[in-house]
C-alpha cells in the first residue's frame, strides 16, 4: 500500500503576550526536532516580534527582526534542514487579507493531504489576538493581553459600539482557507482555547473533514506536536490518528490537564445535524414557554465554560446539555431533541480527553458547547452574544444557517 503524502502546515501566532514564550521556544523545537518523514511536507507560518534566537539557528538567511514580522520556513528533507521561503515586515496574519497572501506562497503538494495546525489564544467564537497598543479609543492600555481578559474588557468597558481591536473570527479563517486549498483539509488541529462551539463548526465543515480542538482551555503545550509529526509518517488512516492525538493531549508533562477538554470531532454532514436543530428551534417556538426554558437554564448556571474563574465575561454550555433543555419544552421536541444526541455522539471520535474537573457532573462536556446566557441580565453583559449575535461586529456565518440567534433573543425579549 502506497504512503500517504501530508501537507501539514502550522500557524503559529505569537505577538501579543510575553506569557507564553517559553511555550513558543519549546514548541519551535518540538516541531524541528521531530523525526519528520519524507512523506510529509512541513511548513511554518509563524507571526514574532522578536526572534528569541531559534529562527537564525534554523535558517541561515533570515533578516533581523524588530516589528509584527511573518515568516515561512518549509522543511527540506534532502538537507534535514528548514529553509526560509519568505519573511514580511509590519504583517499580522490575522487579518484575514494578509493570511490569505501568505497562505498562497506556502509549497502544497497537490496528491496530498492537508493538516492545519493553529497555535494561539482563543476566545470562543474568535481566536488569534491582534496588537492593540495603538487603539487611542481604550481608557486602559496593555504590552501584552490574553484572550480572555481583551473579550472582558470590551464587556465592562461598555466599548461594543466603538472601533474596537478584533481577533480573528472562525468565519475569516474558513474564507482564507478557502481560496488557497482546492479540496477540503483533512484535519484542523487548534490549540486555541473554547473554540469547540457550534457556530465554529457550521463555519469550518465546508472546509474541513475533521477537528481536533478544546472545548475548555487548552495549554500552550496542550498537544503532543512531535507525536502527531512523526505518526504521520506510517499514517494512511487518519480515522486511527485522530484519536491516538487527542488522547495524547492528557499526558505527563502537558499544563492545566485538570481543566482542559479536547475532543476530536468528524465534520462530515453537520449540515444535516444543523437542519434538524433548527427543526427543533421551530418545535420550540410553536409553543415555547421562555420562563421553563430560563428555569432549566438558572438550574445549571455553574454548568459555562468559565464558571469556575468567577465573573464571566460569556457563557457558554455543553450543546448536549442545550438539548437537553430544549427538550422539556413539548413531546415533538423531546424525541427531536433525543435523536439529534444520538446522531451528534456518532461525529465524536473514540479516546476524548477531558480533565478531572470538566468531567465532574457540575460541567460533564461532551464535546461542542454554545452561547447561552443565563439570563436577560446576563445576555446583556455576554461579550459574545453582544458581539457576534446582536452587535454583529464579526462577520459569521451562524447568522445565515442557524436560528439559535433569533431564538436567544425571542426568550429574553
Amino acid at each position: 500500500m502506497a504512503i500517504t503524502k501530508w501537507n501539514l502546515t502550522f500557524l503559529i501566532h505569537h505577538l501579543n503576550s510575553s506569557q507564553e514564550d517559553q511555550f513558543f521556544i519549546e514548541l519551535i523545537d518540538e516541531i524541528s526536532q521531530s523525526n519528520i518523514s519524507e512523506n510529509i511536507n512541513l511548513s511554518l507560518l509563524v507571526n514574532i516580534k522578536q526572534d528569541f534566537g531559534i529562527f537564525s539557528n534554523l535558517v541561515s538567511d533570515i533578516q533581523k527582526i524588530d516589528s509584527e514580522t511573518a515568516l515561512i520556513l518549509e522543511y527540506d528533507f534532502c538537507s534535514k534542514k528548514f529553509i526560509l521561503v519568505t519573511q514580511v515586515s509590519n504583517c499580522n496574519f490575522s487579518y484575514q487579507p494578509n493570511l490569505e497572501k501568505l497562505l498562497g506562497k506556502l509549497t502544497k503538494l497537490n496528491d496530498a493531504k492537508n493538516i492545519i495546525i493553529t497555535w494561539d489564544h482563543g476566545a470562543g467564537l474568535c481566536f488569534m489576538p491582534r496588537n492593540i497598543q495603538n487603539d487611542q479609543t481604550r481608557s486602559v492600555l496593555f504590552n501584552g493581553f490574553t484572550a480572555f481578559s481583551l473579550i472582558h474588557e470590551l464587556a465592562e468597558f461598555n466599548l461594543l459600539k466603538k472601533k474596537v481591536p478584533k481577533l480573528m473570527s472562525v468565519d475569516e479563517f474558513s474564507d482564507a482557507l478557502k481560496k488557497n486549498f482546492k479540496s477540503k483539509c483533512e484535519v484542523l488541529v487548534m490549540m486555541n482555547c473554547y473554540m469547540l462551539v457550534y457556530d465554529n463548526l457550521l463555519s469550518l465543515y465546508k472546509n474541513f473533514n475533521n477537528i481536533i480542538a478544546g472545548e475548555a482551555t487548552v495549554s500552550f503545550n496542550g498537544y503532543n506536536y512531535a507525536l502527531l509529526i512523526e505518526s504521520l509518517g506510517n499514517c494512511n488512516n487518519i480515522e486511527e490518528l485522530i484519536p491516538n492525538i487527542v488522547e495524547s493531549s492528557g499526558q505527563t508533562g502537558r499544563d492545566n490537564l485538570d481543566i482542559s477538554a479536547n475532543f476530536g470531532l468528524k465534520l462530515s454532514r453537520f449540515w444535516q445535524l444543523n437542519i434538524l436543530f433548527n427543526l427543533l428551534l421551530v418545535s420550540v417556538f410553536l409553543k415555547k414557554d421562555n420562563y421553563k426554558i430560563l428555569a432549566e437554564r438558572k438550574k445549571i448556571a455553574d454548568f459555562v465554560a468559565y464558571g469556575y474563574q468567577g465573573n464571566n465575561p460569556y457563557q457558554l454550555i455543553d450543546f448536549v446539555k442545550v438539548l437537553e433543555i430544549l427538550s422539556k419544552c413539548n413531546v415533538f421536541s423531546k424525541y427531536i431533541a433525543f435523536y439529534i444526541i444520538r446522531l451528534y455522539k456518532k461525529r465524536i471520535y473514540p479516546n476524548s480527553f477531558v480533565g478531572d474537573i470538566m468531567k465532574n457532573e457540575r460541567y460533564n462536556l461532551q464535546g461542542l458547547s454554545m452561547v447561552f446566557p443565563e439570563s436577560k441580565d446576563k445576555s446583556k453583559t455576554d461579550a459574545l452574544y453582544q458581539l457576534f449575535y446582536i452587535e454583529k461586529l464579526y462577520k459569521t456565518s451562524f447568522l445565515k444557517k442557524s436560528l439559535w440567534p433569533i431564538f436567544l433573543k425571542s426568550i429574553f425579549s
